[in-house]
């Protein structure tokens, strides 16, 4: 878990177990001191965590004081400092969301230090007790509100998944006009493709579940469905 409590002496951030390529050591309170936002975990009996980065035109925004929170009706329930990961030559954000029950749905804002001014992000949280979103070498990313982002890429009625987030099964609908062979691929949120499949599509609507294997981690995945009608996208929350 990731843990920050602002009235220890030391804040501690332990990332989650991962088999992969990147750990990170403790870092002492008085060297990350929140600009903007801080929360009382007391008040909470459940908490999740995120590990983030803030992303404009592919680029990670985030540097030295910047800071993400976490919001239910203008009250914060998460904040986090930027912090560089040597490893990974990048800054990112690691933060414990609370909330006293499931399924709470929480606006992010992002606050630029060096421009000393607070944005709405796009994205938005569904609280999920003890569920991690993000890893450490494949964060969720985050995009600035009014910035075109891969959820915005696709707004055709054609094309609709649901539940988002998801937790076992997206189910994909869309409509086509005529017969025709369609192309479905997963790509996690670095581009690595996760599953293709192709086959025959009927005219009118037509349905496609995806049920992640037991390998899958939870995170974002980008939904791309190809015919020849057009390529239509969508961004999608995976929560293990």
């Amino acid at each position: 878990n990731v843990r920050g409590d602002v009235t220890s002496d030391i804040r501690n951030v332990t990332i989650p177990e991962y088999h992969g390529l990147t750990t990170i050591q403790s870092t002492p309170r008085e060297e990350m001191p929140y600009a903007n936002w801080q929360v009382d975990p007391s008040k909470y009996e459940y908490s999740m965590n995120t590990i983030a980065v803030v992303i404009d035109d592919d680029n990670n925004l985030l540097h030295d004081g910047d800071e993400v929170a976490a919001f239910v009706n203008n009250e914060v329930r998460g904040s986090g400092k930027a912090i560089f990961i040597p490893a990974l030559n990048s800054y990112m954000i690691f933060m414990t969301i609370y909330a006293n029950v499931d399924g709470e749905n929480m606006t992010l804002k992002y606050f630029d230090s060096s421009a000393n001014k607070e944005y709405e992000l796009q994205e938005k949280v569904d609280f999920r007790i003890n569920s991690i979103l993000g890893m450490v070498d494949a964060p969720e990313h985050l995009h600035l509100s009014g910035t075109t982002s891969v959820s915005e890429l696709s707004n055709d009625s054609r094309l609709k998944m649901y539940p988002n987030p998801f937790a076992n099964t997206l189910h994909l609908q869309y409509h086509l006009n005529r017969s025709q062979e369609v192309t479905i691929t997963i790509n996690d949120a670095y581009g690595k493709l996760v599953e293709s499949k192709k086959y025959d599509a009927k005219a009118g609507s037509n349905d496609f579940d995806w049920k992640p294997i037991a390998v899958i981690s939870g995170g974002t995945y980008l939904i791309t469905m190809e015919s020849e009608e057009g390529t239509y996208f969508n961004k999608v929350l995976y929560i293990k």
